[in-house]
């Protein structure tokens, strides 16, 4: 029978075609078809050549139903990958072979779902797969600059090392995260309250304002007028506008799912000043401490672009690593494509370039990232601390109107009484 992947799906013993998607050693995905007999039989040879099915179809059959998925990757927490790789590190050092330190792992893991794939994790490795391998197969938990660590380390044997050095890695990025959401979760908080306070205004406060002045057969002035008739319009004709609203919400969605849709917000971002100061340092703080963790373990530098590259989902960066990746190759520094890019600042790009003279790059690529990491914290509260006045303001000067468009046909008929 032949084992190998007929990209063509051209075979003589076979029934049907199989279109089927993969993911190689490295976590790559890749897809091709194959003439065999069965699903099973596609699978088999698949998992033979080390790749991890994702799912067959049968091309023949036109219907495009999946007939085999494999064991739906599950994704662990990034706190529980922190203590996996802690966890692995402290038994690593006390020398526990690796499979007993796998073992204990699960064995003292909780009934969550970072068991179940610390589980599927173990039984490869007890199989004699390298643990680089495993990782790779779920590039939802295991970055590629996680993976390439523990390449690294196995290449060097010193996985002990590396592996506290992934939870380091990745207990920095969660900082660097989580500074960035505190950034954007305040303000979207407070906008979003302010926006049901005014429509609750609307739809509840107004109409009881409406019956006393029709009832009193009051003048409306023109500001009262418009603010009933914007209740009334939410109120009677819902029916339409919220699918309307519904059916725009999932147009823009799948929109900025799109490569030209998130160059155009990046670009967005960047030409707002104080956006742009908190998505630049938190940019520079984890392309720098990347670089930094995989030249310390011995990554080509190439390589470590590569990887970089292929971290961020960002098109503008993408084609920042893209041109430092060519100017590498071509035989220059790295410090000179990042002096040509707006993305990195000027002071960022000659420590880079006095790294490189003086041999000790990753160690100042590390420095770039502490820095970093304390000047984006301060770029985040002094951002909070701007934008929550401004938001108090705004939001206050909406209700004051508010509140002044359904007082004034009181004041007039106060000086109708009076008179």
């Amino acid at each position: 029978m032949q084992s190998a992947v007929d990209q063509s799906g051209i075979s003589s013993d076979a029934n049907s075609t199989f279109a089927w998607r993969a993911r190689d050693t490295e976590g790559v995905s890749c897809s091709g078809t194959m003439v065999a007999i069965s699903p099973d039989e596609v699978a088999n040879r698949l998992r033979e050549e080390g790749r991890y099915v994702v799912s067959i179809r049968d091309s023949a059959s036109g219907t495009g139903d999946v007939i085999v998925r494999d064991r739906k990757e599950v994704r662990m927490k990034r706190d529980e990958a922190i203590a996996f790789f802690r966890q692995i590190s402290v038994m690593l050092s006390a020398g526990v072979p690796i499979a007993e330190a796998l073992d204990a792992i699960v064995r003292q893991a909780g009934e969550n779902v970072g068991r179940v794939l610390l589980a599927r994790i173990q039984e490869e490795v007890e199989s004699g797969e390298a643990l680089s391998t495993a990782l790779a197969r779920r590039p939802r938990t295991f970055s590629p600059v996680v993976v390439s660590l523990i390449r690294a380390a196995e290449a060097t044997g010193s996985l002990d090392v590396m592996t506290r050095r992934a939870a380091e890695h990745l207990t920095k990025e969660r900082r660097v995260v989580q500074q960035v959401r505190t950034a954007m979760t305040y303000p979207a908080f407070m906008a979003g309250a302010g926006g049901m306070i005014i429509l609750a205004l609307l739809l509840f406060v107004l109409p009881r304002f409406a019956s006393i002045y029709a009832n009193r057969a009051a003048t409306l002035p023109a500001p009262t007028q418009i603010l009933l008739s914007t209740a009334e319009f939410l109120r009677d004709q819902w029916w339409w506008y919220l699918p309307a609203l519904g059916l725009v919400f999932l147009v823009t969605w799948g929109w900025s799912r799109t490569e030209q849709a998130r160059r155009q917000i990046d670009s967005m971002i960047m030409r707002i000043p104080l956006l742009r100061n908190v998505m630049m340092g938190a940019m520079v703080s984890r392309w720098t401490r990347t670089l930094s963790v995989l030249c310390s373990a011995g990554v080509n530098l190439v390589d470590a672009v590569s990887i970089v590259r292929g971290a961020t989902r960002s098109p503008l960066q993408k084609e920042l690593w893209d041109d430092v990746e060519r100017s590498i190759r071509d035989g220059r520094p790295l410090a000179s494509a990042l002096e040509e890019s707006t993305l990195v600042p000027p002071s960022v790009s000659a420590m880079i370039s006095a790294g490189e003279r003086s041999g000790r790059l990753p160690e100042v690529l590390v420095t770039i990232a502490d820095c970093s990491e304390e000047d984006l914290e301060t770029t985040v509260k002094r951002t909070t601390s701007l934008i929550e006045p401004a938001l108090i303001v705004v939001l206050g000067l909406v209700v004051g109107l508010i509140a002044l468009a359904m007082l004034l046909p009181v004041f007039g008929m106060s000086q109708v009484a009076s008179a």
